[in-house]
């Protein structure tokens, strides 16, 4: 177990070792926002002691015209037994301007666990309790919150499920995608809107009013808002959507009154709590 520990360590700060293509599980994309991917995998390939998995995960900026960014990338260990807890192992910051050009990790172990470490003396956080000590670790206000989930909420989703080998990756991967890992009290619409003069296209909405957060095709988006009779967002490009949470009607916004295009929002057969 040791040594597994160890090469996974290794692998996740890009030290020089000789790994089998076949050793670690693709990549799988958790979670698309406006401006970042969250994507993981798991290190271990089933729960340890029937709790722990060890995961690797890491953001890309999206950058608009250009291939995206990686920029961070983090080991964790996630204790599945609910309620779920977390420890951070190693992360490392990608130095490299040029988004073309092959990552510069800069970064290493965690204190404590630059010669490994044993799950039985991990100091797990739960997740909650990690999220306030990684915006105090980057100098975010701890009243904060960023306009989707925080990427280790669908992440831990996604490593417990996967550990249990009971579903495809990719299958867990699609649904943490739409529900952000924060799937009580997600809401979700179909909607309906003209193209044109007579072609008909439809998309997904999903919105958490606790939260605030706002999905539009599968993409958590800035600029959203939620309130007790509007779903909606304002884009800095002009782009706007307003949802009428009693009515279902929808009005969008494409910069101008002359591009403004109306339609209607009805529940999916998920979700019956909209109107």
């Amino acid at each position: 177990m040791r040594k597994q520990i160890l090469f996974a360590i290794a692998s996740i700060l890009l030290i020089n070792v000789r790994v089998s293509a076949q050793s670690q599980p693709d990549l799988q994309t958790i979670l698309v926002s406006d401006t970042m991917l969250v994507l993981a995998r798991n290190i271990s390939n089933e729960l340890k002691d029937g709790r722990y998995v060890t995961t690797d995960q890491k953001l890309a900026f999206r950058l608009p015209g250009k291939k995206n960014k990686l920029f961070a990338t983090y080991l964790y260990v996630f204790d599945c037994k609910a309620p779920r807890r977390v420890e951070l192992i190693s992360r490392a910051f990608n130095t490299e301007d040029n988004a073309d050009a092959s990552p510069k990790w800069a970064g290493g172990a965690e204190p404590g666990y630059e010669n490994g470490f044993r799950y039985e003396k991990l100091k797990f956080k739960s997740l909650d309790q990690f999220i306030t000590e990684q915006k105090k670790f980057a100098g975010i206000p701890s009243n904060s919150s960023p306009p989707w989930p925080d990427d280790v909420i669908p992440v831990s989703e996604f490593a417990c499920r996967a550990a249990t080998r009971l579903e495809k990756d990719e299958d867990i991967a699609s649904e943490v995608r739409k529900t952000g890992g924060v799937p009580d009290g997600l809401q979700n619409l179909t909607c309906f809107a003209e193209q044109g003069t007579s072609k008909e296209y439809s998309f997904p909405v999903r919105f958490h009013e606790a939260l605030g957060y706002v999905q539009m095709n599968n993409t958590w988006k800035l600029g959203s808002y939620v309130t007790s009779d509007t779903v909606g967002l304002r884009e800095k490009s002009g782009f706007s959507m307003e949802i009428s949470r009693n009515t279902g009607a929808l009005s969008m916004s494409f910069g101008s009154e002359s591009a403004r295009t109306t339609g209607k929002c009805v529940k999916s057969a998920l979700n019956q709590r909209l109107f």
